[in-house]
């Protein structure tokens, strides 16, 4: 039975660990209460990229380049990204705890789709905590946004709301770029596994995911089997022991929060905390589609396809578009794709396309896609 602890912050101060490789969220709790989704089919989460740069377009990612002398570009970098989100999101594992569980190991069904790619040049934006939210977000509240920011400390990220309200869905990310380069400068390779954990533990967070054996700060849970001054708080989930009692069943020696990359037995592997696998228990997945399938269903794609659209041209920042009966060039002008676009376009009912072309060097994919029950 898990012990619920009530904490009342009158000032709340947080930093995320600049050692670990998942982020953090302010202190807060407990957890709303969710009624559990009773759909837990396949729930599709638009997201789009935002990354920083230096008023003059330098700093990080761009349009045409990855700012560091190569062809690959932003599009690129965030289009790759969703695919090993989607990899990530696609896999569970036993949880390792408690140690010798028997619980089940269910399909996620969740995976995210990028809608657009943005380009911030602003140094007043640049530095990671300096996003602008308010200022910069895009297509607010049916898209979360994900902030790139620049930062030379190992990879990081944070969110504030893990409510399952379409307030302030998105996450700020930091030393990506910084990896980025180093990776390539030096394998050759952009070993981007490690941030497409993160970004995806992030975005668990929006949607109302807790950590299970970290204090909500991001702080290791490793003060002993002392219960009252305990700071771990209730994730929502009866089937996510808390670190209190993982360490009560070793006799008060090693605590579960661990570090990225931790290979001991007693170390949590619950993508919501920081040894960076990716398992979810049954609740945790059930609490995701109860959100998804309430107060956060606009954020689905399959939401985006309930509205008619009509759209006079199409192209970046946008990589995806959404609509039910589609039109596409009607407005007088030419519609067209070009300079090496990949586009796809999501419908659940019908597409017109007129005054309408494709170049060579792009790409346009039309796919047919269930509206939301």
């Amino acid at each position: 039975m898990k012990n619920i602890f009530i904490l009342i912050f009158f000032f709340i101060s947080y930093e995320c660990l600049t050692q670990s490789t998942i982020g953090c969220y302010p202190l807060q709790g407990p957890p709303e209460k969710l009624p559990f989704s009773k759909n837990n089919s396949l729930k599709i989460v638009r997201v789009n990229f935002h990354f920083m740069q230096l008023t003059n377009g330098t700093g990080n990612f761009t349009e045409t380049t990855d700012g560091d002398g190569r062809s690959y570009n932003g599009y690129q970098y965030a289009k790759d990204h969703i695919i090993l989100m989607n990899n990530i999101c696609g896999q569970n594992q036993q949880l390792s705890l408690p140690i010798g569980n028997s619980i089940p190991v269910n399909t996620k069904n969740i995976k995210f789709v990028l809608d657009a790619v943005y380009f911030v040049p602003n140094s007043n934006s640049y530095l990671y905590y300096n996003e602008n939210y308010a200022t910069n977000g895009k297509d607010k509240p049916f898209v979360m946004n994900i902030f790139v920011s620049h930062g030379t400390i190992a990879t990081s990220g944070h969110v504030i709301d893990l409510s399952s309200s379409p307030t302030n869905k998105y996450t700020a990310l930091t030393s990506y770029w910084h990896n980025y380069k180093i990776n390539m400068n030096t394998y050759g390779n952009p070993l981007e596994w490690a941030r497409a954990t993160t970004t995806s533990h992030e975005l668990l967070h929006l949607l109302t995911l807790y950590h299970t054996v970290m204090t909500n700060s991001g702080q290791p849970c490793n003060n002993g089997c002392n219960i009252t001054n305990n700071l771990c708080l209730e994730d929502g989930c009866l089937d996510t022991p808390t670190a209190i009692e993982v360490m009560q069943a070793n006799g008060c020696t090693d605590s579960p929060s661990c570090n990225w990359g931790s290979p001991y037995s007693y170390c949590s592997n619950n993508h919501m905390d920081y040894k960076g696998d990716f398992a979810l228990s049954p609740c945790q997945i059930d609490r995701v589609h109860s959100a998804l399938g309430g107060g956060l269903k606009q954020f689905l794609s399959c939401y985006a396809v309930n509205i008619n659209r009509t759209f006079c041209d199409l192209g970046y920042p946008k990589t995806s578009y959404f609509g039910k009966d589609i039109s596409v060039g009607i407005c007088g002008i030419l519609a067209h794709i070009t300079n090496q676009e990949k586009i796809d376009m999501y419908f659940s009912s019908s597409v017109e396309l007129n005054n309408f072309e494709v170049r060579a060097d792009s790409e346009f994919e039309i796919i047919l896609e269930k509206a939301c029950p």
